[in-house]
Order: C-alpha cells, then sequence, then structure tokens
C-alpha cells in the first residue's frame, strides 16, 4: 500500500483483522466484511481494498461475487497479494485477466477449504487410532502421558470399578451409590445427589472403560478414540442390563424406607399391599366391581416394619450360622465408611460457611441482587440442615457397631455370629427381611374382639398374618393395629420392639379439626362458585 503511495498512518490506511470463519459464517454474520462496509459507506475517499489471499475475503463463491458486485458498484478496486491480481485496470474499467483469475482463485480457495478439512479429519483419526487425545475431556479413570497418550488413572480407576461393582453386586441404584460416595468423599466432582446420580448413570453407560468408544451423538457413529479397559465386558453388560430392567419398575419419589415394601398380599384378592406415607399405612382402596369380596385394606407400616424386623433378627438366631471373623470384618469395615461419611460432613459443613459467607459479601457490595442471594443461601441452609442431620446419626450408628465389634470378641462364636441387634441402617434392614422373607400374607378381621366399636374412618384393628420365609417355612400370627401387639395363634403376646418411624396425618394432634377446617373451606368455595355463576 505504501508502495502504491499511500501514507502509513490510520488516516489514510484502515486496518482490518478480525479473526473469524471464512467458510461456516455467512456474510452477514462475518464482522471484518460489516466494518469494512461500514466504513466504505462511510468514507467517500477510500478507493481501494488491499488483502494477502482471496480467501481472506471468504471460501464461499457467493460470499465473494457478492462482495466483488458491491466493490464494483462503489466502484472500488480490489488488489490481492496472492496470487497478484487486480479488479480494475488503471483507466477504471474491469479487468478481463483479474475476473478469470477471480473466478479460478475463487474455486481453488473453496476446494481448498475442503481439502483442509478432510486432512484434518485424517489426522484426527489417525491420532485417534494411535490412542492419543485431542485435548478433549476424558471420562474419569483416564489421564494422558507425556505424548498424549491416553492411560488409566489408577486411583480414579478404582472409583469406576466399585461404581460397576455397588450396581451389579450390591444391586444398588445410581441414587443410592451417588450418596454413599458423596458422603464419604469419594467422588471427585462437587454437585448435588442429582447431579452426581446422572453423572454416575453416564460412568454405567459408557463404552470406553470395556475398550471401546462411546458414540458420538453429534456425528451419529463412534469414535475413533482407543481407551485401554477398566471394566470386564461381563461385569460391563451386567450393568446394562440391570439398568434396562429397573427402567420398567415403578418410580420411588419418596424418601422414606418401607421395609415390607413389596412383601404384605392381601389374602382375598392376592393384590400387593402399597405404602401411603401420609396415613402411614400400607394397603389399596376397594374394588369397585366387587367391593364386598375386595374390600378396602389397610394396616399400619410401624406395626408390620417393626415385626418383619423382629421376626428377622429371631430367623437369623435360629437358622443362619455367620463366619465370626468374617463378620468382625465387616463390622469394622463399616464403622470405618460411617467414621469417614461423618468427617466428610464435617468437612462439607465448613465448605458451606465459607461459601455463605461470601454470598453475603457479595449481596452486601451490590455484586448479587439480594432475591438471587437469598435463594442461594436457602439452598445452603438446606444442606446444612440435611448434614446437620445426618452426621449424629453416624456417630450414634458407628458407636454403637464398635460397641458391639468389642463385645463379639467375649462372646462364643455362635452367639456373636447371629446376633443382628447392632444394626440400624434402614436401607440395611429392608435387605435383611427380604433376604429372609418371601412373602406376608394379610388377612383383616380374623380375631374376634367383644365389644368391639367401629369408629367411621378407622376400619377394623385386628387380623392374622402369615409369614413364608425363603427356606419354605410358614409361620402365623395375629395383630391389633390398636394397641400394636401381635399374638400366636394360641393367643400367646410375642414381645417385640415397636418402633415409630413414620408419622402418618391421622396419628397428629388435631386431625379431625384439620379435615374440618378442610371440609368447611371446600363448601366455602363450592358455594362461592355458586353464587357467581
Amino acid at each position: 500500500m505504501i508502495k502504491d503511495g499511500y501514507i502509513n498512518d490510520p488516516e489514510h490506511i484502515i486496518l482490518i483483522e478480525d479473526k473469524e470463519s471464512a467458510t461456516k459464517l455467512s456474510e452477514e454474520e462475518r464482522q471484518g466484511l460489516n466494518k469494512m462496509k461500514a466504513n466504505i459507506e462511510s468514507d467517500p475517499d477510500i478507493n481501494r481494498v488491499y488483502v494477502f489471499e482471496l480467501s481472506r475475503l471468504s471460501r464461499r463463491p457467493e460470499i465473494l461475487y457478492s462482495i466483488r458486485d458491491y466493490l464494483i458498484k462503489k466502484n472500488i478496486n480490489l488488489i490481492v497479494l496472492k496470487p497478484y491480481m487486480r479488479l480494475f485496470e488503471d483507466d477504471g474499467t474491469i479487468s478481463p485477466a483479474g475476473s478469470i483469475m477471480f473466478g479460478i482463485f475463487g474455486a481453488m480457495s473453496e476446494q481448498e477449504g475442503y481439502i483442509r478439512k478432510e486432512r484434518f479429519k485424517r489426522g484426527k483419526m489417525k491420532a485417534q487410532l494411535e490412542g492419543k487425545s485431542l485435548g478433549n475431556w476424558l471420562p474419569l479413570g483416564y489421564t494422558t502421558d507425556s505424548e498424549r497418550h491416553i492411560i488409566v488413572d489408577e486411583e480414579k480407576a478404582n472409583l469406576v470399578r466399585k461404581i460397576f461393582t455397588m450396581c451389579v453386586n450390591d444391586n444398588k441404584s445410581t441414587t443410592v451409590i451417588a450418596r454413599e460416595l458423596t458422603e464419604t468423599g469419594e467422588y471427585p466432582t462437587k454437585s448435588t445427589i442429582r447431579g452426581h446420580s446422572s453423572s454416575i448413570l453416564n460412568i454405567l453407560r459408557n463404552t470406553a472403560y470395556i475398550g471401546k468408544a462411546p458414540y458420538n451423538k453429534k456425528d451419529k457413529k463412534e469414535n475413533y478414540n482407543q481407551y485401554p479397559r477398566i471394566i470386564p465386558t461381563e461385569l460391563f453388560e451386567k450393568a446394562q442390563e440391570l439398568l434396562s430392567n429397573r427402567k420398567k419398575l415403578p418410580k420411588t419419589g419418596h424418601k422414606n424406607i418401607y421395609y415390607c415394601k413389596g412383601l404384605l398380599v392381601d389374602k382375598n384378592s392376592g393384590r400387593v399391599l402399597r405404602a401411603t406415607p401420609a396415613v402411614a399405612s400400607y394397603g389399596f382402596t376397594s374394588d369397585r366391581s366387587d367391593p364386598v369380596k375386595y374390600p378396602t385394606i389397610t394396616v399400619p407400616i410401624n406395626l408390620f416394619d417393626s415385626f418383619a424386623w423382629h421376626l428377622t433378627v429371631q430367623y437369623h438366631k435360629k437358622n443362619v450360622p455367620i463366619d465370626t471373623q468374617k463378620m468382625r470384618a465387616e463390622l469394622l469395615k463399616e464403622i470405618n465408611i460411617l467414621n469417614k461419611k461423618a468427617e466428610t460432613g464435617k468437612k462439607q459443613l465448613t465448605e458451606l460457611e465459607s461459601r455463605i459467607e461470601k454470598i453475603q459479601e457479595r449481596i452486601i457490595s451490590g455484586k448479587l441482587k439480594e432475591a438471587l442471594g437469598d435463594k442461594m443461601l436457602n439452598e445452603i441452609y438446606q444442606q446444612q440442615e440435611e448434614i446437620l442431620d445426618m452426621i449424629p446419626h453416624w456417630e450414634t450408628e458407628a458407636f454403637n457397631k464398635s460397641a458391639y465389634w468389642h463385645a463379639t470378641a467375649m462372646i462364643d462364636d455362635d452367639g456373636a455370629a447371629k446376633d443382628l441387634s447392632s444394626v440400624t441402617d434402614h436401607e440395611k434392614r429392608q435387605q435383611l427381611i427380604h433376604e429372609v422373607i418371601e412373602k406376608i400374607i394379610v388377612e383383616k378381621g380374623g380375631i374376634p374382639e367383644k365389644g368391639r366399636i367401629r369408629k367411621r374412618g378407622l376400619g377394623v384393628k385386628y387380623g392374622t398374618m402369615e409369614v413364608h420365609y425363603e427356606n419354605g417355612t410358614v409361620e402365623q400370627y395375629k395383630y391389633n393395629s390398636y394397641t400394636k401387639k401381635c399374638f400366636t395363634m394360641d393367643d400367646v403376646e410375642v414381645p417385640y420392639e415397636f418402633v415409630l418411624r413414620i408419622k402418618g396425618q391421622q396419628h397428629q394432634p388435631g386431625y379431625k379439626i384439620i379435615n374440618k377446617k378442610m371440609r368447611e373451606r371446600l363448601k366455602a368455595e363450592k358455594e362461592s362458585k355458586k353464587s357467581k355463576s
């Protein structure tokens, strides 16, 4: 430009060097072209545009010809350095040679873009086949060496193996796995239980762990990345089968754990009784087709869960011999896990306190809106409350298990191996009950009761249960849900520990008043609608 007589200063030379795609973006999206046109429209003294290569304007023919026509209309010469060409001759006429070269090199520029794209694709494929990373995200359990080869990170790979083992061998859901790993501080990322559950599901479905590349949703085909194997193929396939079968199961959105879930069966209809936490009972409504033959049945959750746990403990004492050394080793492992959960919970509380202070500082300084800050603080306060509730539970359970672990050394192997009194975890209790009891057939109205008063809405307070164990043994009992007592068929009371775990609305003080107020409110709304109509 200086050689052509222009003075090297901003008044005579306008430099445009925006870095942008000459292939993907349209003419309207190109910021550099928009600046060039804006300068041309605002300054009538502009008479030339210089580019190093024609491809700098665009690699798309339609955009190139659109720019050429725009420059011809404005009578502005285009000078390309490599290869050298001019749009106008010195006398102001369009250069025939320039027009021909414009068409040829425009097509070459487009073709060069395709060639570079294919070359990059082949290079990428070659690197992937050699097991090299292209700098993108790697699944958990992998890292790279100095030459960018993908290798196994043993510490994180052990966590991946543990996740698969917990899913397949322990039959735990992704939410349970996420909660346990988060509570023990083993999962490397910081997120909610729900977020960890989602990422664990992705881990369980990732074919990279068996040496295959994960499916690329964008290109609708498999990637070429070669990953070292971490998980055996059989374990991976079992995990996929479990995940597939769980999709067909009903979703459980409740937080309560019901010991007898899926075990209670109505004798008349053969239907399984479902848990309803609002009224703290198992049951179902009557069959409309035959309400006399299949009436409504409800039984208390707390009564049946407590008695089922009592039967399981007694069954273990009589029929389940366990190796004492193995039992003590498992107890010690559980104690360590509980202590680790308590320590992690305390660390999380410290981190949450730090986050609260930072959010409060941002609100005071005006960097964060007060409404958004209050919302964030409420979420943190909720997390704090959950952790504060769990830490005493973990510490108490660890203390009880530790005391039992020390006690087992002082009693004989036979007695120590069969006692389940140290088990306080609800999930563990549910698992043990389902291992021992196959089903419990329930029939209401099985015990005659003299002078019994049936109040409206309270239902029958007595009945019988037929307990079927996994070993084929069958036992029969009577129950009274009003007194919370259970008896043998000879009317001998069975002593057991009744635990009030789930509080239903009907057991709360003022239940009838609440219902009365609700009825009055509904009546008032109904009358209001009538008056408006």
